[in-house]
């Protein structure tokens, strides 16, 4: 029995996709492999991204400030006024 094959862009089905990720110790080897790659259809080469900038939570930058030296000790209430106030 043949079976039809059809081009990965008309199959009405949902394909799942798998990233996989390789290091390469010599660079000859991963433009050669990479070339290889770019011709066959439905593989395709991504760049890796920049990472973004995520949002600090509050943790993040209390420690921080703690590495920064931006941290105060005060002995209660009105010794800590007395900092801020002077």
């Amino acid at each position: 029995m043949l079976k039809k094959i059809v081009p990965l862009q008309n199959r009405k089905e949902k394909m799942n996709m798998i990233q996989l990720t390789l290091q390469f110790e010599n660079q000859s080897i991963k433009r050669h492999f990479l070339k290889i790659i770019e011709l066959m259809n439905g593989v395709a080469v991504v760049k890796p991204q920049a990472k973004s900038k995520t949002k600090k939570c509050g943790l993040d930058k209390a420690l921080e400030d703690v590495e920064a030296g931006r941290v105060y000790k005060a002995k209660d209430v009105d010794d800590l006024f007395r900092q801020i106030l002077d």
